[in-house]
């Protein structure tokens, strides 16, 4: 019987049991829906482990640092799910490159790179599936080690050979692949060429706010990321962007604390993003090792039409 294991840290000081510990991370961590009670039940039947002894006491409360794993079978994730409404059919010109190990796609803005909460809600790994059941009649192994925003676009990896997906992996891991993003902010400060922002990220801790992060002075997760420049007009700025790490919303929360916040941004500044039909953020370039070829290649996802309309200049020259 096919089972995942998931293991948990709590990280923060709120007071809760280790059932309901488990129930809030499953549900945003990893988009397992179950229910509270049913989480009980896993505990009491042996399938949960408090600091790694075997807890049958779901009521039990759970402290700041603590680890909790929960034994989850397939079949049971898997009765909860319902088919996917689908939102876009992916084209042969969203696919920017591929190869026998792996495929570059332009995500669409809009879109989530992976199922979510929602279980009916379309996203990016589900719509490549369908692509390429109707293109060929069978769906290749896809394996994915980052993602976008939903409202952001831009290039994602998938890899297709089981034989070089450690690499891809570890590739992303070590920070070996080399990201640039575009990002139009608006124009309210004097910008340098170029600058760094170095700080720690977490996220804040309003239920009601659970994805959104902010720079915190200890604690957190390092962040780094190099902006600069590219062009601008009297209300509007076109950034080159550069994450040398990959914490959630990371250029997001860099820029909006930096003063220049990204058109269209509902969750970092909302007084503005009812003008804008998109969040101003593109996954542009990826940069890195070819496992297989043995050489560097660069995959490109060109400036959206969005993005071009703005500016009098051609963003991808």
């Amino acid at each position: 019987m096919s089972k995942k294991v998931f293991l948990f840290q709590k990280k923060d000081a709120k007071s809760e049991t280790l059932a309901e510990f488990l129930h809030h991370n499953l549900f945003y961590d990893k988009k397992i829906q179950f229910t509270l009670d049913h989480i009980k039940k896993l505990t009491q039947t042996g399938f949960v482990k408090l600091e790694d002894r075997v807890c049958k006491t779901p009521d039990i409360p759970i402290k700041p640092q603590q680890t909790a794993s929960i034994v989850v079978l397939v079949k049971d994730i898997r009765r909860y799910q319902k088919p996917v409404s689908v939102s876009i059919e992916l084209k042969a010109s969203h696919i920017l490159y591929e190869d026998s190990d792996i495929v570059c796609v332009n995500k669409p803005e809009g879109i989530p790179t992976h199922a979510t909460l929602d279980p009916e809600r379309d996203n990016l790994t589900s719509a490549l599936k369908r692509y390429y059941k109707r293109s060929t009649g069978k769906v290749p192994y896809l394996a994915l080690h980052h993602r976008l925003d939903s409202d952001t676009s831009g290039v994602i990896l998938f890899c297709k050979n089981k034989n070089i997906n450690k690499d891809l992996a570890d590739l992303f891991a070590n920070r070996e692949i080399e990201k640039t993003y575009l990002a139009v902010v608006q124009n309210l400060k004097t910008l340098p060429d170029t600058w760094e922002i170095k700080n720690h990220l977490a996220r804040t801790q309003k239920k009601d706010e659970l994805q959104k992060m902010q720079s915190v002075k200890s604690g957190g997760d390092f962040a780094h990321t190099t902006f600069s420049v590219i062009g601008e007009s009297e209300e509007i700025v076109l950034l080159e962007a550069h994450p040398h790490t990959g914490r959630t919303h990371q250029i997001r929360i860099h820029l909006f604390e930096y003063g220049v916040p990204i058109l269209g941004d509902k969750t970092y500044h909302n007084d503005s993003s009812h003008k804008f039909k998109r969040m101003y953020l593109h996954a542009w370039k990826l940069r890195f090792h070819h496992p297989s070829l043995k050489k560097e290649i660069e995959i490109h996802a060109p400036a959206p039409e969005a993005f071009q309309e703005l500016f009098d200049f051609k963003i991808d020259a």
